[in-house]
């Protein structure tokens, strides 16, 4: 189990993927875009990434559901990030749209408990946040998919310098 960071905006310095590894973060994820207004607040460059992968596992890249799924998907793989669908309503919210966009790209799938209802993807990341740390990666109230998962258990807060959210991921994420 891998616990690990994601944020928007603060796009981890060097300095702070070290100070996250040195305190057992081995994960930090960031967001990607293919082209602009899709509802992405603060996309992240390759290089940005490639600071978080200090950390030591392989980021996630959240994505659009407005944006082109071939064209993150190829994004994803130059750039060597786990490319993750979004969503929700501030970027696009749960539709008929979803399984059709995972398909096409070979993304993963983030939200909350309806949006991976009958959903195949390529891992699933929950969004639940109880309130304290539940030391696992997916609630045990809800069924587990046979793919990895995380657990993003804390919204918004700061570490390390950064506004970031934190979560609990499955090895898959981590290390090669």
């Amino acid at each position: 189990m891998i616990a690990g960071l994601d944020s928007s905006f603060a796009v981890p310095m060097a300095a702070q993927a070290d100070a996250a590894r040195a305190a057992g973060v081995g994960l930090w994820s960031g967001y990607l875009t293919s082209k602009s207004n899709v509802g992405i607040a603060h996309p992240w460059r390759q290089f940005d990434f490639d600071s978080a992968r200090r950390c030591g596992g392989t980021p996630i890249a959240y994505c659009s559901g407005n944006d082109d799924p071939v064209a993150c998907k190829a994004l994803a793989a130059n750039w060597s990030v786990h490319l993750c669908l979004d969503v929700e309503r501030g970027i696009r919210g749960n539709g008929w749209w979803v399984q059709g966009w995972l398909d096409a790209a070979g993304a993963g799938l983030y939200g909350s408990a309806p949006v991976f209802i009958g959903r195949r993807a390529a891992f699933y990341i929950f969004a639940a946040y109880p309130g304290n740390d539940p030391r696992a990666t997916w609630p045990g109230n809800e069924p587990r998919p046979s793919r990895p998962c995380g657990w993003q258990w804390q919204g918004t807060h700061a570490e390390f310098g950064a506004s970031v959210d934190r979560g609990w991921y499955d090895d898959f994420f981590g290390p090669d």
